[in-house]
């Protein structure tokens, strides 16, 4: 089969790939951006400032009393922020991207006269990433997993179920319990499926999704909850990623995509393909079509994406998307449960196409966030059966199938009262989806046409009380087919009690559900899935039923998190009542034949089926029709579903666990008759079929330190009552992934006991319905896939490059210290100013931070020479490792970036490690470099030049100024040694962090509880304990040294006292002395009374 779309693609992706110079994290979603708003000139918060944030998505929110936003789970791509307050200036950021599972801290300064200062520092994630509620690249699930599907069956509440043993079987979620078509689908925000339908996950290239976001409670859309997938976005600098992937069975896929920018042009572009061989592949066997061939049951799927973002004056964004899948399966039924198996014949298969396309605006304006979206969908599917055979007599069928959709998305951030966030969002989409019969005397089993138009408007509020408290209410109208229009409402609100403890409620009312029109065709005879069990033998099919009518619902949600020291625990219940919904289930045949749905003369046709070798055989005993089944929507139900999610997560060293448990009730009231009825599977007040009332699952996630290998597992517990109709089960996965320069390579093992492993549905394990009535009713059990194994190589090109690590080079002279190597400023500019240096200070690890330090500093710099180049007054917004700032600072013929962090180990390796030269600043400025302001030791940086490469500036003390303070040793400590001393350098930033830091030193001290903040170390010194302080973030030092009593001591004052310290920048502390740092011991005088060197 060739591809019908953007044959050069992938040619283009990758002479993009390699064109980019170095290897990075693949862009996946679910990132922070976290915005500090402060005065410009006093420094102090800016509290209840307004925050506007424009990018893949529109969002507002008012800052806290310390002037903090943070917005979570945040698409990659292109970002702006628009902040104002009461007294200050509005002011516009400019873009600044973030790669998907990223941190991005903006820094904004306001003040009357407009001066506005941004710096963006982006902080990758942990490797150890593991959500409750979302999916990327990065997660643990996914590296479990062998696709996206796979790795969502994986998060609490969530269910991925398969509607057929078919190859071409549909692919639906639901959520909580609830039927599939109540789960809202959106691409990007877009909807896949038409509200009140079923999608098929099956139908797209999953492979082009970069990770989903799961949002449980009712929405707009899906009364069950949602889950929104993201594709690859726009960036700002070029990144390239790809994915090789193969496994048991012939599986493979692949996958390439690159984005970036071109002035003020955004591009993104990816392809994928996925081969997907059936596990019968091959076997050559009779089966009902009454003939004896080679089956084939092959999937596969490919897809493209294209988007593009134009930035335009005025603040104002343009967007476009367009996706496309396309799918070939070799028709086989997987089924053994008559005379022979399931079949059709060979040259039958199943083929379509699905593409969305999307435009865009988005607006900031004053106050006002805009963003609008048109979209549409068109899909199709070829279901041939035009070679089919029954019990070797030809019996050609099959339909083709036209799927359409079009709609809008209209969202805004509108101006409000300062504690008050107002936000609009109107919605609306019109589906329609008709299938036509291949041969014409199939018209009455494949014809049928189903459509549906669903729309909403809401206006909602979120009031923020206080820094813990937060209100929120929303009141709207809707308008779905069949039903008309109704109101809409909710109430809700959250509370964080303490540190540790949050809670939230939420209480929703509901008019008319999303429907779609349900004209279902009626089951053709041959296809019905016999389970032959003699006398029990029965037969399931599907049949038309009723059209939606008017609803309502009510949706009351609650839940509580605590957080330890190291772990967390969620519990969240929630309970939803729907009166006047479709309940598609199981009739029995006796009713629909009393009722006129089905016909004596189509009775008769199923069972002359069942009698020949298509069905059980010749001479099976004679088949009732009240041995027959039917899927059929039933209306007017009311639904009731009910339950509790617990998850958590245990951080034990470098492992992390996170369980979950989940409770789903889902529960039926209605007085129809083909309910209630003695045949009846789905009962009133019982729990409906095939949805388990318990699931648990605990995923591992393990790292050594140091070490490039991470060790990941996962178990998944599924009750009865399953969607497969098997018992309880447990199944186990586990894979490797394994870090090196040029990317990663998973090796991953799937259902590793083999449990209910199998290739045909049958009877063996099956777990049977009990009817009304009180008897059994056979069923089909569908096995779980065996025990597989997977092999998958990602890559990806950019920024934060992982490059290889060169051995130090180890001799030399002997100096005195680590930094007495460095030089004076060059005369002439470095030959590689980001090579490493050859110091015996330079450990392998301190190497291996100082390279990813210097080559994210080289991507940066690239990034500056290109935008200068474009256009010398560009403003450039850099972006830096986890816990390092860069930021660029024009000058009259060139640039330079200054290097800030508050890591330790970052700062050791850096001045360990890299070529660093020394100078002052009166020779700096006299050479034309930049000069950083004076900052803080603790805060010490480094800056880059062009020119001269990496130097620092040594600056003398300025006289009569106090830089920080010290105490000496007293006979007693402190009467609090945790408590803030105010002084001349105590700002009330630095003293909110010292208030913060001695908070948590002293509930380590006073109540054992583990410090957050401080890597502490126990010493024992004949019969004293000290302890060695070492901070997180060098911020935490400096403000502790401003603003608490610390004392310092030479070794020798120490040791009198029976104690050890280690120098700054670690802390120390005992019971006996408090707080202290040991100091160096002044240097003996030379002989003859000289002074020292330098000295007067």
């Amino acid at each position: 089969m060739t591809r019908t779309l953007f044959p050069a693609l992938a040619l283009a992706l990758a002479l993009g790939a390699l064109a980019l110079p170095s290897f990075a994290a693949a862009q996946s979603s679910g990132g922070t951006i976290a915005i500090t708003v402060t005065d410009a000139k006093t420094k102090s918060p800016v509290p209840l400032a307004r925050v506007l944030l424009d990018g893949p998505i529109l969002a507002s929110e008012v800052a806290t009393s310390a002037g903090k936003v943070t917005f979570t789970d945040a698409p990659a791509g292109i970002y702006r922020a628009r902040v104002f307050a009461r007294g200050y200036r509005g002011v516009t950021s400019a873009p600044f991207e973030m790669l998907g599972g990223e941190r991005v801290n903006l820094d904004v300064a306001l003040a009357p006269s407009s001066d506005l200062r941004i710096i963006a520092v982006v902080h990758s994630v942990s490797s150890v990433r593991i959500s409750t509620n979302s999916i990327d690249a990065n997660s643990a699930q996914r590296k479990l997993s062998g696709d996206l599907a796979d790795a969502l069956s994986k998060l609490s509440g969530v269910s991925i179920t398969s509607s057929s043993d078919d190859s071409d079987a549909a692919q639906t979620i639901s959520l909580d319990g609830h039927d599939a078509s109540q789960t809202a689908m959106t691409l990007d925000g877009i909807p896949m499926n038409a509200p009140g339908s079923a999608g098929d996950l099956r139908m797209f290239a999953t492979d082009l999704f970069t990770g989903a976001s799961v949002h449980h409670g009712p929405q707009i859309g899906g009364l069950g909850g949602g889950v929104d997938f993201r594709t690859l976005e726009p960036t700002l600098s070029w990144q390239s990623q790809g994915t090789l992937s193969t496994g048991s069975n012939g599986r493979n896929n692949e996958s390439l995509g690159i984005s970036g920018s071109l002035g003020n042009l955004g591009i993104a572009a990816m392809s994928t393909t996925r081969t997907s061989p059936s596990l019968a592949d091959g076997m050559h066997y009779l089966d009902a079509s009454g003939l004896d061939y080679e089956h084939d049951g092959g999937r596969w799927v490919a897809g493209d994406l294209l988007k593009a973002n134009l930035r335009l004056p005025g603040d104002q964004t343009l967007a476009a998307s367009f996706i496309n899948s396309t799918r070939s399966i070799g028709l086989l039924c997987l089924r053994v449960t008559a005379a022979l198996p399931c079949g059709y014949g060979p040259g039958n298969n199943v083929s379509g196409s699905f593409s969305l396309y999307s435009l865009g605006d988005q607006l900031l304006t004053g106050a006002t966030a805009i963003s609008a979206t048109l979209y549409g969908t068109v899909g199709s599917n070829l279901f041939d059966l035009r070679n089919r055979f029954i019990d070797g007599v030809a019996a050609p069928a099959g339909s083709s199938m036209q799927m359409r959709s079009s709609g809008f998305t209209l969202s805004a951030e509108l101006p409000a009262m300062r504690k008050h966030t107002l936000s609009i969002l109107a919605y609306d989409t019109n589906s329609s989806q008709v299938s036509t019969p291949l041969v014409a005397s199939n018209a009455a089993y494949y014809s049928s046409q189903q459509q549906g138009s669903y729309g909403a408007l809401q206006l909602s509020d979120r009031i923020r009380a206080n820094d813990r408290l937060a209100l929120n209410a929303s009141l709207g109208l809707t308008h779905a087919s069949y039903s008309g229009g109704s109101a809409l409402g909710s109430v809700g609100a959250s509370w964080r009690a303490d540190a540790n403890d949050s809670y939230a409620i939420s209480y929703a009312l509901s008019g008319s559900a999303p429907n779609f029109g349900r004209n279902r065709a009626l089951s053709d005879p041959a296809s019905l899935q016999f389970d032959c069990q003699g006398n029990q033998s029965v037969g399931y099919g599907a049949a038309p039923g009723d059209q939606p009518g008017a609803s309502s619902s009510s949706s009351l949600n609650a839940s509580v998190t605590h957080r330890f020291a190291r772990s967390a625990l969620s519990l969240a219940l929630y309970r939803q009542v729907q009166s006047g919904v479709v309940l598609p289930t199981q009739v029995n045949g006796s009713v629909l034949l009393a009722d006129g749905t089905l016909s004596p003369s189509y009775i008769a046709q199923v069972q002359g089926v069942y009698a020949s070798q298509a069905g059980c055989g010749i001479g099976a005993p004679p088949l009732a029709v009240s041995q027959l089944y039917f899927s059929t929507p039933i209306g007017g139900v009311t639904r009731i579903y009910s339950g509790a999610d617990l998850t958590g997560f245990v951080q034990l060293g470098n492992l992390v666990a996170e369980p979950f448990f989940d409770i789903t009730s889902t529960t039926l009231r209605s007085n129809d008759p083909r309910i209630e009825n003695p045949f009846a599977i789905a009962i009133s007040g019982a729990q409906g079929p095939n949805v388990p009332l318990h699931r648990a699952g605990l995923t591992l996630d393990y790292r050594a330190p140091h070490s490039a290998i991470e060790w990941l597992a996962d178990a998944q517990y599924t009750s009865a009552n399953n969607p497969n109709n098997l018992p309880a089960y447990t199944t186990y996965d586990a894979a490797a992934n394994v870090t090196f320069a040029r990317g990663t390579l998973t090796i991953a093992a799937s259902n590793i006991t083999n449990v209910y492993a199998g290739i045909f549905a049958s009877s063996q394990y099956a777990v049977p319905y009990t009817t009304l009535g009180g008897t059994e009713v056979p069923t089909i059990a569908r096995p779980l896939a065996p025990r597989a194994y997977s092999v998958t190589y990602s890559f990806a090109v950019g920024r934060h490059a992982v490059a290889s690590i060169p051995s130090p080079v180890l001799g030399g002279p002997r100096r005195r210290g680590p930094f007495a190597r460095f030089t004076v400023l060059p005369n002439t500019p470095p030959s590689d100013p980001y090579a490493l240096a050859a110091s015996r200070f330079c450990t392998p690890d301190r190497a291996r931070v100082a390279r990813g330090l210097l080559d994210a500093l080289r991507a940066q710099v690239a990034r500056v020479e290109a935008a200068r180049a474009a256009s010398p007054s560009a403003t450039v917004v850099l972006s830096a490792p986890e816990g390092v700032t860069f930021t660029y600072h024009p000058l009259a013929n060139e640039f330079a970036v200054a290097i800030a962090s508050t890591n330790i180990a970052d700062v050791r390796a850096l001045f360990t490690c890299a070529t660093i030269h020394r100078t002052d600043a009166a020779t700096a400025a006299a050479q034309g470099l930049y000069v950083a302001p004076p900052a803080s030791f603790f805060r010490p940086e480094i800056t880059f030049s062009p020119r001269v490469g990496l130097y620092f500036i040594r600056r003398q003390p300025q006289p009569g100024k106090e830089n920080f303070r010290v105490f000496t040793l007293a006979a007693q400590p402190p009467k609090d040694p945790f408590a803030v001393i105010a002084g001349p350098q105590c700002s009330t930033g630095m003293r909110e962090v010292a208030m913060q830091s001695l908070d948590d030193l002293r509930a380590h001290f006073t109540a054992a509880t583990p410090s957050a903040l401080w890597q502490i170390v126990a010493h024992a010194s004949g019969t004293n304990r000290w302890f060695a302080l070492t901070p997180n973030d060098l911020g935490d030092f400096g403000a502790l040294m401003a603003c608490a009593h610390v004392a310092a001591a030479t070794a020798a004052q120490l040791s009198a006292r029976g104690l050890g310290g280690t120098p700054p920048p670690v802390l120390n502390y005992a019971p006996s002395i408090g707080l202290y740092i040991e100091r160096r011991a002044p240097p003996p005088p030379p002989p003859g009374g000289a002074p020292p060197p330098g000295g007067a």
